[in-house]
């Protein structure tokens, strides 16, 4: 169940959120990364998995190299950002950059955070990298098995088209071993397919 926070926009929901100290994770670093890009009725929210020291320093989700990796493919499928919101399932950085374990606390950020962001959007499409976003919004577990499928997201509230692919950063690590093509041509394809539903770009 979703916890109800009432805002009355979008801003107001980002000042509480980013003031937010609530937890251990955001008592470390004491800065909370933002969403960034269509913040009113957004065709597609990407949901990755937790801020890096790069984020925090500039307050920008996926702006470190896998952030680039992963931008250099939305614009090549064109994904803007008046069309596309970037996020993240935990919007502080982990201590050590380990996502935290505990579950509870997890939850708890989510249901306040996440998902009453994307229930206040209602994007059409929510593309999620890894296996941490998989779970949040779909409780689903195995990103290979699942990735490149359609879903519907856990919560009845939230009425969008769900898609799971890889974390650009493990694309990133694969490419120098033999499964790296394939990985990557999976991780392009499953964008790509979301951009076609999408609208962004014709079918090839």
């Amino acid at each position: 169940m979703v916890i109800k926070l009432e805002y009355d926009s979008y801003n107001s929901f980002e000042i509480a959120k980013c003031a937010c100290r609530d937890c251990a994770v955001g008592a470390v670093y004491g800065c909370v990364v933002p969403s960034e890009g269509c913040k009113k009725n957004p065709v597609v929210v990407i949901v990755g998995e937790a801020p890096g020291e790069e984020e925090v320093v500039q307050g920008r989700p996926f702006v470190g190299r896998a952030g680039e990796f992963l931008r250099h493919r939305l614009r090549r499928f064109n994904y803007t950002p008046d069309s596309t919101l970037i996020t993240n399932t935990i919007p502080c950085r982990p201590e050590n950059n380990n996502y935290p374990d505990d579950k509870k606390l997890v939850w708890e950020c989510t249901q306040k955070w996440l998902w009453s962001e994307l229930v206040m959007l209602q994007p059409k499409f929510v593309v999620v990298l890894g296996a941490k976003a998989l779970w949040t919004v779909m409780m689903l577990e195995g990103i290979t098995k699942c990735r490149g499928s359609w879903y519907t997201p856990s919560n009845p509230a939230l009425d969008s088209q769900c898609l799971a692919t890889f974390h650009p950063s493990y694309v990133m690590r694969v490419q120098k071993t033999g499964s790296g093509d394939a990985t990557l041509a999976k991780f392009e394809a499953d964008l790509h397919q979301v951009a076609v539903r999408a609208g962004f770009i014709k079918p090839s």
